[in-house]
C-alpha cells in the first residue's frame, strides 16, 4: 500500500488524495471524475489489468549518454535531461532479446494503455454521444532523477494517470493545487499577464504555469510513495508534483479526438484557463 509522509511545516496544502479500491472503480466514477476535475489526486492501489504482470519484472535499463529510452511521445528537455523517442516495439526489444518475450511485453504495454483509456472514457462519456481518446502515453523504463516541484506546462487538455511497474516505490512530493498557488502570488501573476497583453500577446496555460513554477520549488511539501502496480490519476497542470525518485513507470496520457462530445460543465472544468479564470480576473 502507498505510504504518505505528512510535512507539518507545509503552508496551505489543499490537495486531497482519494483512495479507491480497484473493485470499486465503477461504483465511484462520479467521485473520481469530480476530484480529478478539481485538481485532486485519485489513488487506485494495486491496479492489476488481466494479463501476465510478470512480464514487467525486468531490470530497468541504464541511462546512456544522459538519454532515457522512452516509448511514446518525445518529451521536452527543459528539466536538464534529454529523452529519446521510441516505439513500444523498440523498447520491448531493448528489454528482451527473446522475440516471444518482447512481443508479449509490447502487447502488454498496449493492452494497459487501452485499459486506462477505457477508465477515462467511463468517467467522461455522455450516453449516446461520440467520445474517443488518442493516446500520447509514455513508458519510462529507466531510473528517474529528482526534479523540481512544479506544474506541467501542457498547452492543451491532456488526461493523465501514472502506474508504477517497478518493485521499488516511486516517491512524489505533493501538497498544492494550481488554484492555491495562483493565490500565493496573485499580484505578480496579474502584472505578468497584463504585461503580456499590453504587448499584444495572448497568455496560455503553459505560460501561466511556467510563471507559477518560478516560485513553487521553495515551498514545503508532503511525500507519498507509490508501490508496485499503484495507479494514480491527476491533472498534472493542476497538481503540483515533484518526482523525488523512482524506477519504471507508465505515464498514461490521452487527448480528446476531434468530434468528441462531453458535457459543457465538464468541458469548462477540464479546460485549464476556465478552471483558473475566477482567480486571475
Amino acid at each position: 500500500m502507498a505510504k504518505f509522509y505528512r510535512n507539518e511545516y507545509i503552508e496551505g496544502g489543499e490537495l486531497r488524495i482519494i483512495k479507491i479500491d480497484p473493485v470499486d472503480i465503477s461504483k465511484y466514477t462520479t467521485e473520481i471524475r469530480e476530484n480529478y476535475l478539481e485538481g485532486n489526486l485519485i489513488l487506485i492501489e494495486n491496479y492489476r489489468p488481466k494479463l501476465n504482470l510478470d512480464i514487467f519484472n525486468f531490470p530497468s535499463l541504464k541511462l546512456l549518454d544522459n538519454k532515457a529510452l522512452i516509448a511514446g511521445l518525445e518529451q521536452p528537455d527543459e528539466k536538464g535531461f534529454y529523452v529519446k523517442k521510441a516505439t513500444a516495439s523498440q523498447v520491448a526489444r531493448a528489454v528482451y532479446s527473446d522475440k516471444n518475450a518482447s512481443d508479449e511485453l509490447e502487447k502488454a504495454m498496449l493492452q494497459c494503455d487501452v485499459e486506462v483509456a477505457k477508465l477515462f472514457l467511463s468517467l467522461f462519456r455522455v450516453p449516446n454521444k461520440s467520445l474517443s481518446l488518442g493516446s500520447v502515453s509514455t513508458w519510462r523504463i529507466t531510473p528517474t532523477a529528482r526534479e523540481n516541484y512544479h506544474l506541467d506546462i501542457y498547452t492543451n487538455t491532456v488526461l493523465r494517470a501514472f502506474w508504477n511497474i517497478s518493485e521499488k516505490p516511486r516517491s512524489w512530493g505533493v501538497g498544492h493545487k494550481s488554484s492555491e498557488l495562483i493565490q500565493k502570488n496573485i499580484k505578480a501573476l496579474k502584472e505578468f499577464i497584463a504585461s503580456k497583453k499590453s504587448s499584444g500577446n495572448t497568455v496560455d496555460q503553459g505560460e501561466i504555469n511556467r510563471f507559477i513554477n518560478s516560485y513553487t520549488d521553495n515551498l514545503e511539501r508532503h511525500k507519498i510513495e507509490f508501490y508496485q502496480y499503484d495507479l494514480w490519476l491527476c491533472d498534472s497542470v493542476k497538481v503540483a508534483h515533484q518526482i523525488i525518485g523512482g524506477d519504471k513507470v507508465a505515464a498514461f496520457s490521452y487527448v480528446f479526438q476531434p468530434g468528441s462530445l462531453i458535457r459543457e460543465k465538464i468541458r469548462r472544468k477540464l479546460n485549464y484557463m476556465d478552471y483558473i479564470k475566477a482567480y486571475i480576473e
